[in-house]
């Protein structure tokens, strides 16, 4: 921080505060009125010369507009008309004279008229203008239109003229004929009766006719006769009106821009001197401020000195060793507030002070002080207890001087672990900072032994536990191998016999066989689900499709299912059937499912209805509503936080007259969790159920259809498919042959991986079937050394009775087509061989 050697009071401070504070207010008042003066001198200017403008246009326009009217009035004089059409033109003189007598403000300065194309009549005046006979013929050529006006600059023999010409038409009214046209002309140049009327109405000084910069008419004497004298004068160029104001505008004829502009001129020396008046009474009123702000600055001065020197008394007076001295306190309120409060903060020392001490020394923890050289400055009571032999703490010291150093360097508090004593304490370093004076560090210590045992014994229960998670995996996989084995011979010999069975009492019989095994699978695909949820391993994989299809399916399902139980079965879609969702469609559908089979398997009589919604659409997203309610036996109320436990039914009989492992509603629940979902159940016992899912969904806006299912059609096999069987089960190959050789298979059979490669080796084969584990070699490591040592490029599907999905992973990863899981149904195998054929 920078010393400042050279101090002043507060009151001086204060009192050049207020003289800057002052001198910038006057000053910004002195600048903003005279602003505000000149910018409403230059508006007032702005409107007096705007309204002139508009007043010396109107007069221009007016003029022009008296002359249209008396030239209408005569060309539709029927005298006019009969006496031109007789050609008595000295008749027309008279009455252009009487015409001009009456209404000389109408008047041109020059009037003709025009018989089939040719000059018949002229008012003489055109002459003194330097127009020509032959002239007078060319500016009526110039004229296109009848009763508009033109701007024209004609070349006469006095120079070139500035001119405003209109033609009327002279038309019989009896015969209708047109017998001529009827010209008047109005000349700009130096017209002395245009200007001074323009001047008298306006009400301004001087008025100059300007075209492209050079003057063409003027009011000014001087002006007046540089003109008559042919000489030619520049606007730029008059230097006589430096104390007044020139404005100027456009000169326009019929509606049509001229380049003729009006410039007036006014004079604003009044203006400018009630201008000065202005600033002089601004200054004067400066003057009057600054006189005012002295004097209102001294009595401040004296009144601050006096107040605040209580106030520094107070200040003068604190030091911790003496008592509180007391405040009487001050008329201003903030020094009186300063006061109290210096006050309240010597109290507040004191009472810290006190407050750190009886800290320090009462604290069961043991806390030291050490100064920035690392000497122990105090050791509280605690502190000496667990040092007891070593006073000086010089084994700490050394045990935390690195992190001593650290804290010093970074001024960041610490945490270390040490042993004292045999017991194990946890430092707490934290720097105290004072501006101006080196850190203090206070060193406090907690013991902590009995928490790191029993972080310990929690770290044994955790890894314990993940042994016994990962015992129960490897036990659940071995068994769903060891059953899916023989339950893959069961379920095929079931296929086999269902096929062949001829009278009603075999297909009886191989239809509660086949049945058996399929629920035996069920139970054991819901063990597996179940494991894996518990161990995390559900993979959640988003995909595109259609709704309506995925409910279709299930329809397939549930609906025969019904029918043979005598169940009426109801679905009622609310969504248009081509939207396109995306979520995981084989767990959506499993969730489906597995409602839908618990109320078709406890519903005997009545109905089993599906309700699908998508509420709350957005642009790409909806909530997604299904529920399945079914007549059926129901829940008890007290049963129904029960029912989404894991292997927990409503009721112990009903696990007995239904059957059933008391999985299905816990991994909907998971299911649905992973989906973001939320699952609702309402029930009364012998009236029913109804399970109700809501879960958000994206949604997919598709220009296209997505394509139609196709039929299966039978897959038959062009010719001999030669395959090897590796299987080291006779069952499951005894199954696989007889399920092939259906379909023209031809089979060679080894038992192991070692076989299989000798064998590959050694023929040809369309398809190899492998099995996962087996004696000598598994399929996994058999499948990498066909692909990889022995580059075969031979269609290869893994047959496993291990139902996860990282042997599937492992099967894929080492070069397989495809990942068949046992049991093997007919219809999987066949559908399976015929894709992995096709795409060979």
């Amino acid at each position: 921080m920078k010393v400042v050697d050279r101090k002043i009071s507060l009151t001086t401070q204060i009192i050049r505060v207020a003289w800057v504070s002052w001198f910038a207010v006057i000053l910004g008042f002195f600048f903003y009125n005279y602003q505000l003066s000149t910018k409403t001198f230059e508006t007032e200017l702005e409107r007096n010369f705007n309204q002139t403008a508009r007043v010396v246009k109107q007069l221009m326009e007016n003029r022009l507009q008296t002359i249209q009217v008396t030239q209408d009035i005569a060309s539709k004089s029927r005298t006019l008309i009969e006496l031109f059409d007789s050609e008595q033109y000295r008749a027309v003189d008279n009455y252009m004279l009487e015409l001009e007598e009456f209404d000389p403000d109408g008047a041109a300065d020059f009037r003709f008229m025009y018989r089939y194309g040719e000059l018949a009549w002229e008012d003489g005046n055109a002459a003194f203008y330097g127009f020509s006979h032959a002239q007078l013929m060319a500016l009526g050529n110039e004229v296109d239109f009848s009763n508009s006006w033109y701007f024209l600059v004609p070349s006469t023999s006095l120079g070139n003229k500035h001119t405003m010409i209109r033609r009327s038409p002279l038309i019989n009214a009896e015969s209708g004929e047109l017998v001529g046209y009827y010209f008047v002309v109005l000349v700009l140049d130096n017209n002395l009766r245009l200007i001074r009327n323009v001047i008298l109405d306006g009400n301004i000084n001087d008025l100059m006719l300007v075209e492209n910069g050079e003057v063409i008419a003027a009011s000014s004497p001087k002006m007046i006769k540089l003109l008559e004298q042919g000489s030619p004068l520049r606007l730029e160029e008059q230097t006589q009106y430096d104390s007044e104001m020139i404005s100027q505008v456009d000169l326009i004829v019929g509606g049509v821009l001229t380049p003729v502009k009006a410039v007036f001129v006014q004079n604003t020396s009044k203006l400018d001197r009630v201008e000065i008046s202005f600033a002089a009474s601004l200054m004067l009123a400066l003057f009057a401020i600054t006189a005012s702000a002295v004097i209102i600055t001294q009595i401040v001065q004296r009144r601050v000195e006096r107040e605040i020197k209580g106030v520094m008394y107070l200040a003068d007076s604190f030091d911790s060793a003496k008592k509180t001295i007391s405040f009487k306190g001050s008329n201003i309120i903030e020094f009186d507030r300063l006061g109290h409060t210096l006050q309240a903060s010597i109290r507040r020392e004191k009472q810290k002070e006190t407050s750190f001490k009886n800290l320090f020394e009462f604290s069961l923890l043991p806390t030291a002080l050490l100064n920035s050289d690392k000497q122990v400055l105090e050791l509280n009571p605690a502190a000496i207890e667990a040092f007891a032999n070593d006073r000086g703490a010089v084994a700490l010291k050394k045990e935390l001087d690195t992190y001593f150093d650290r804290v010093l360097e970074t001024q960041q508090n610490a945490e270390v672990d040490t042993l004292v004593e045999e017991q194990i304490y946890r430092w707490s370093i934290a720097p105290i900072l004072v501006d101006g004076a080196s850190p203090t560090l206070v060193v406090q210590g907690k013991n902590i032994t009995q928490f790191i045992e029993a972080e310990r014994q929690s770290e044994r229960a955790r890894q314990e536990a993940e042994q016994t998670a990962v015992a129960r995996a490897e036990f659940l996989a071995k068994v769903s191998h060891e059953i899916r084995t023989p339950l893959n011979g069961i379920l095929g010999m079931a296929q086999l016999l269902k096929q062949g069975a001829i009278s009603d009492e075999q297909k009886q019989q191989t239809y509660v066989l086949h049945e058996s095994s399929e629920h035996l699978l069920n139970l054991l695909n819901d063990i597996l689900d179940f494991s894996r949820i518990d161990k995390g391993g559900v993979v959640i994989e988003y995909s595109e499709f259609s709704l309506n299809r995925a409910l279709e399916t299930i329809e397939s399902f549930a609906e025969p299912s019904c029918l043979q139980k005598g169940l009426k079965f109801v679905v009622n879609k609310n969504f248009d059937d081509d939207v396109t969702v995306r979520s995981d469609q084989m767990r959506l559908t499993q969730i489906f499912l597995n409602l839908l089979t618990n109320a078709i398997k406890f519903t005997s009589k009545g109905a089993v209805a599906v309700d699908v919604e998508l509420r709350n659409r957005l642009a790409d997203r909806a909530e997604l509503y299904f529920s399945v309610t079914d007549t059926g036996i129901g829940i008890a109320k007290d049963n129904l936080d029960s029912i989404f436990s894991s292997f927990t039914q409503a009721d112990a009989h009903i696990s007995r007259e239904y059957g059933g492992s008391g999985l299905g509603l816990s991994i909907v629940k998971s299911l649905v969790n992973y989906l973001e979902g939320k699952i609702k159940v309402e029930s009364q016992l012998g009236n029913g159920s109804r399970f109700s899912i809501t879960m958000p969904i994206l949604t997919i806006e598709r220009k296209q259809a997505l394509p139609e299912i196709q039929e299966e059609q039978s897959f038959v096999f062009e010719g001999e498919v030669k395959v090897l069987l590796v299987e080291d089960n006779n069952t499951n190959a005894f199954v696989i042959q007889a399920l092939g050789k259906k379909h023209g298979l031809v089979f060679d059979w080894v038992t192991d991986g070692v076989q299989a490669i000798k064998k590959a080796q050694d023929n040809q084969y369309d398809l190899i079937l492998m099995d996962n584990q087996m004696p000598n070699m598994d399929g996994v490591e058999a499948t990498e050394k066909l692909r990889n040592e022995l580059g075969l490029s031979t269609p290869i599907i893994a047959c496993t009775a291990d139902g996860y999905q990282s042997t599937a992973d492992a099967f894929l990863s080492a070069g397989a087509n495809a990942v068949l899981v046992k049991p093997i149904l007919e219809e999987s195998l066949v559908q399976t061989l015929r894709k992995v054929m096709e795409n060979a």
